[in-house]
């Protein structure tokens, strides 16, 4: 299936949050030492606004006709000054789904393209992606995009 990738406009902002919705039940599901329901939307209006019209990021949004597929949210990063480490840009992929009535459509992987484009028009040398490790698919997903891991990052509870 072939979706029109564009960057989002303010006036997505509902179907925009049914994405997110849809995107934070997994963390919920799955983590719920770590994520909660929130009392409101889990992105406000301003924080969408900062997003769409921002320099350092966006949203792109995947749509037919007028009904948003998915989304992913796309940030520039700049990694830690350090004479240790090479200087680089980084654009990191913070969030992306596909609403659940559209997916294994390719819709996924054309929001990667999108994103690496985006990246790539900002001379990013790097395009980066944090999965939680509960998230098998979506790393098998990365993988076969040609994304390879790069840091394991352990944690240890405590109490």
């Amino acid at each position: 299936m072939t979706v029109e990738i564009r960057p989002a406009v303010e006036a997505d902002f509902a179907q925009l949050c049914v994405l997110f919705d849809e995107l934070d039940e997994l963390h919920r599901q799955a983590r719920p030492d770590m994520f909660r329901k929130p009392a409101g939307d889990a992105r406000s209006r301003d924080d969408v606004r900062w997003l769409i019209g921002g320099d350092d990021g966006t949203i792109l949004v995947a749509h037919d006709r007028d009904h948003l597929t998915g989304l992913a949210v796309v940030l520039r990063r700049s990694p830690p000054a350090h004479p240790l480490l090479v200087s680089r840009k980084v654009v990191e992929i913070d969030n992306i789904v596909v609403h659940s009535a559209y997916r294994r459509r390719g819709i996924g992987r054309q929001l990667v393209a999108a994103c690496i484009a985006w990246a790539k028009e900002r001379g990013a040398d790097d395009v980066e992606i944090a999965v939680h490790d509960f998230n098998v698919a979506a790393t098998q997903f990365y993988s076969a995009l040609g994304f390879e891991m790069s840091i394991h990052r352990l944690r240890r509870r405590l109490g």
